[in-house]
């Protein structure tokens, strides 16, 4: 476990497990009762696989942060691919109140987001994509990704925008595409 994220209101922790392909959630309910480490077992989402399976050609590489909304309905999980090249992406997750997560979506990052969190008010989701050689900055065939940061409209995850540092301007917006529910019938109740 690396990063963790706890949840206010349901009271649940939430880690990244970057060896297992997990995200771990754990039953903090039971503190008040004197409940002890050993005791604070949970259960183990296999996130990667998630991510592997959606059709986009995503590779798993390492989960590397987690964060929860305000409101704590929503989970974020932002994992980057195995070619440290590639665009990683953050999958969205339902909070239920038994501590369970439900995947509501994927959205492709910059290369290697490294830590991803909500804004105060829960309307963006903001990703810090670090683009580091894997081999170090002195190998001979060293590749430097740029660094960038990923802004989600966390309502809609509708695009990803490309935000230069340097002149601290949005470059460049991607559509994400859409989904057409015309064809499959879908209960919004």
């Amino acid at each position: 476990a690396e990063i963790t994220a706890y949840n206010p209101v349901n009271r649940f922790a939430y880690s990244v497990n970057g060896v297992k392909r997990t995200l771990d959630c754990i039953d903090m309910r039971n503190l008040e009762n004197g409940a002890t480490v050993a005791a604070l077992a949970g259960t183990q989402l296999k996130a990667a696989q998630l991510a592997e399976n959606t059709g986009s050609g995503f590779v798993y590489g390492d989960l590397t942060s987690v964060a929860v909304s305000p409101d704590g309905k929503t989970l974020a999980a932002a994992m980057q691919d195995a070619d440290y090249t590639k665009s990683g992406c953050v999958l969205f997750f339902d909070c239920h109140e038994d501590g369970s997560l439900t995947y509501s979506g994927m959205v492709v990052t910059g290369v290697q987001p490294d830590m991803v969190v909500f804004s105060e008010d829960g309307t963006t989701v903001l990703t810090a994509d670090e683009g580091e050689p894997r081999q170090g900055y002195t190998a001979p065939d060293a590749v430097g990704p740029k660094g960038s940061v990923t802004v989600i409209d966390a309502a809609t995850k509708n695009a990803v925008a490309v935000l230069n540092i340097r002149t601290r301007q949005i470059e460049s917006i991607f559509s994400l595409g859409f989904e057409g529910h015309s064809i499959v019938a879908i209960d919004l109740n």
